[in-house]
């Protein structure tokens, strides 16, 4: 009788153990950390720009394409405010031109360069929202000719200093890798009484290659 209940018992244990084994765990699944970069806005930067410019004023008949080469460096505080600052130096297709029966005359962009101070707040990680503003250097070439007697051509190079002012957006699309779009309204002052200022505007959209590294990974899980 005693070894009846031993094998009964025995067997009640068995399927015990294997009903317990066919139920689901209640232990939660534990997931892997997900490491997500944080990029930081400081470090230095050269890039690329294309847009257009057009003046107002008296020379409002004057736009064209520009073209510049840009490069800077940024400081990213802990509060996400972004100081730097950057330099342009471009070229300007923007041209001019007016004649009548035996005479000519063209004034045309060339050459600027601007020194600026940025200031930004980073309103996400990959996206920066900024201000600038700084000196402005253009240069102006006048040239023409005209056929009653005597038979005159002129070429004029003209060098003009003032500021600029603008502002933008800079979107990171990869660790070192970045794209802004910007617009600036610029004012430089002739040394004419004619023509003592010129105001132009002017859009741009760039590329930017950034030296700058991510800050630390935060994990998330």
């Amino acid at each position: 009788m005693k070894k009846i209940l031993l094998a009964g018992a025995a067997l009640a244990a068995l399927a015990t153990s294997a009903v317990a084994a066919d139920l689901p765990s209640r232990k939660a699944p534990v997931y892997a950390p997900v490491a997500t970069p944080v990029f930081a806005w400081s470090g230095s930067y050269i890039g690329l720009n294309v847009g257009y410019d057009w003046f107002t004023g008296n020379a409002s008949k004057l736009h064209g394409a520009s073209i510049a080469l840009r490069g800077g460096h940024d400081w990213q505080l802990s509060n996400g405010l972004v100081l730097g600052v950057l330099a342009d130096v471009g070229y300007s297709f923007a041209k001019h031109t007016v004649s009548g029966a035996g005479w000519s005359d063209s004034i045309k962009a060339r050459w600027d360069a601007s020194l600026d101070a940025r200031v930004g707040y980073a309103v996400s990680p990959s996206m920066l929202a900024y201000a600038l503003g700084g000196f402005t250097y253009r240069n102006f070439e006048n040239k023409g000719y005209y056929t009653v007697p005597p038979i005159v051509t002129y070429k004029n190079s003209i060098d003009a200093y003032g500021f600029n002012v603008g502002a933008g957006v800079e979107y990171k699309v990869a660790q070192n890798w970045s794209v802004y779009g910007e617009y600036r309204f610029t004012r430089v002052f002739l040394d004419t009484r004619a023509n003592p200022g010129v105001n132009s505007h002017g859009v741009k959209l760039g590329v930017n290659y950034r030296f700058g590294s991510p800050a630390p990974v935060v994990a998330k899980y």
